[in-house]
């Protein structure tokens, strides 16, 4: 779980634990500290680490999705609780 000390990691869980699904720009929105390339690394970390979903839409252009999984939700909840009490 070393993903969770990256710069930004923590603020895109949090983002996609309040809006439920978002698309990379709306990501990027609320992410403007960090690059669009720390972002993608970002992204396809939680990814593997199971903690988001991405969902391919099938649109022109092709776009997608990100969720938090149910275990991405578990981590938020927890650091909900350590934001509140720091």
């Amino acid at each position: 779980m070393k993903i969770l000390f990256r710069k930004g990691t923590v603020e895109v869980i949090l983002y996609l634990a309040s809006v439920e699904k978002a698309r990379y720009s709306d990501i990027k929105k609320q992410q403007y500290v960090i690059g669009d390339r720390s972002l993608s690394r970002i992204l396809k970390e939680l990814q593997k680490q199971e903690l988001i979903r991405r969902e391919v839409l099938p649109t022109y252009p092709v776009s997608a999705t990100y969720s938090l999984t149910d275990k991405g939700k578990l981590v938020a909840e927890h650091l909900n609780i350590l934001k509140e009490t720091l």
